[in-house]
């Protein structure tokens, strides 16, 4: 029980000590706080002018970073927005753009003609708006990285399932929360065609998460659905289904698109510990496959670092834990309390010379950062010159 409470602390200090590290403040304008914008996008696919709602990850403003780009409609913006925040605060996935669709028709997102639904049958139209005109938008006029994640629930979330399954290539990721794959005066078409679309598409480096509450009619649609799709065994495809079934269908978007960006980064927050027991050089490995199956230079988690750092701390390998650190310093160069992290674990082999430039940068990037703790860096400046005097 003790362990478990000590566990539970040293978590939340790390949490703590990550945010001083990556955490700006948010962007204010006379008390108002901007968390994105409002854009339009002609489009020819669709014959209207599209409203689409952009959030900018907290620090977007004051740097030159690049973000993976969640598109998504048929949701909540503010909702999903706070789930992305959210998560990146903690260090589970990256900074995420988010580009929501507003003014979209429900009908967009049914890929067969129904009866009594005008525009029905336009899912196609719908995907080429994304493919020729949203992304190339959104690439042009934000800093993004070529890593896209399409989420959606209910007809949204058949419309992602349809869009995952006819052009995996639109998006790097998707998630669907309650996937309406069956339609009222549909024709089951999207399972009746199943078999077809698989037979003509690569999904290799795809990620795809499903998460169902427990309507009683939707779920064994969806679970029939799912055993197809567990016998296709598509090659190269990271999937997870999960069913959540103490939640309705008004409930199941906060747990469907929460658990899903975990899903998608659970690989990038996280070094095994079978990959830590090999030392750094296989951490550095790990981390260069992540790039590939992302198919971008995504890095890793600044938390996973940091733990795995006290890891090699705790078992005295202090030299795996400063080589791990300078590893991360090289493409993170402004994390002021991972300098200092270095210079203490100098500072604990007996490096005093090392330490104190460790410090000193320490200190350095903690005034560009802001950082509201410089008598921290100060004391440490302090500490190590004395002992370095009396050497």
């Amino acid at each position: 029980m003790k362990q478990n409470i000590l566990n539970s602390f040293t978590t939340v200090l790390l949490l703590n000590l990550i945010s001083l590290t990556s955490c700006q403040k948010p962007e204010e304008t006379k008390n108002k706080i901007i968390i994105g914008e409002t854009v339009t996008v002609p489009s020819k696919h669709l014959n209207k002018e599209m409203i689409i709602d952009v959030f900018l990850p907290e620090g977007y403003a004051s740097s030159t970073e690049k973000y993976p780009v969640l598109f998504s409609c048929h949701c909540n913006f503010l909702h999903v927005s706070g789930i992305c925040a959210d998560l990146e605060l903690k260090n589970y996935t990256p900074g995420i753009i988010v580009a929501l669709v507003r003014n979209y028709n429900s009908e967009y997102l049914m890929p067969e003609k129904i009866e009594g639904y005008a525009d029905s049958g336009c899912a196609d139209n719908f995907i080429s708006f994304y493919k020729d005109e949203l992304i190339p938008f959104i690439d042009s006029h934000f800093r993004t990285q070529p890593f896209r994640i399409f989420y959606s629930g209910g007809f949204g979330g058949g419309f992602c399932i349809y869009t995952f399954l006819t052009q995996p290539g639109v998006f790097n990721a998707y998630i669907a929360a309650s996937p309406s794959i069956n339609y009222e005066g549909g024709s089951n078409f999207i399972e009746n065609n199943f078999k077809s679309y698989i037979s003509k598409n690569n999904y290799e480096k795809k990620f795809l998460y499903i998460g169902i509450d427990n309507d009683t009619m939707l779920l064994p649609v969806v679970e029939k659905f799912m055993g197809d799709f567990k016998n296709a065994n598509l090659k190269g495809l990271n999937w997870e289904y999960h069913p959540f079934l103490d939640e309705e269908h008004g409930s199941i978007a906060n747990r469907g698109i929460y658990h899903g960006l975990k899903y998608i980064f659970s690989e990038w927050c996280n070094i095994p510990p079978s990959i830590t027991e090999k030392g750094v050089s296989a951490i550095i490995d790990y981390i260069k496959n992540l790039n590939e199956n992302y198919e971008y230079v995504i890095g890793i988690s600044s938390f996973a670092i940091w733990s795995t750092a006290m890891t090699f701390e705790q078992k005295n390998e202090l030299i795996d834990a400063i080589e791990l650190l300078k590893y991360y310093l090289e493409y993170s160069p402004a994390a002021h309390m991972f300098w200092r992290k270095l210079g203490k674990l100098y500072e604990k082999n007996d490096q005093f010379e090392l330490a104190k430039n460790s410090f000193e940068t320490a200190y350095q990037k903690a005034v560009e950062n802001s950082s509201p703790y410089l008598a921290i860096f100060t004391e440490d400046i302090n500490r190590i010159k004395q002992k370095l005097s009396v050497r």
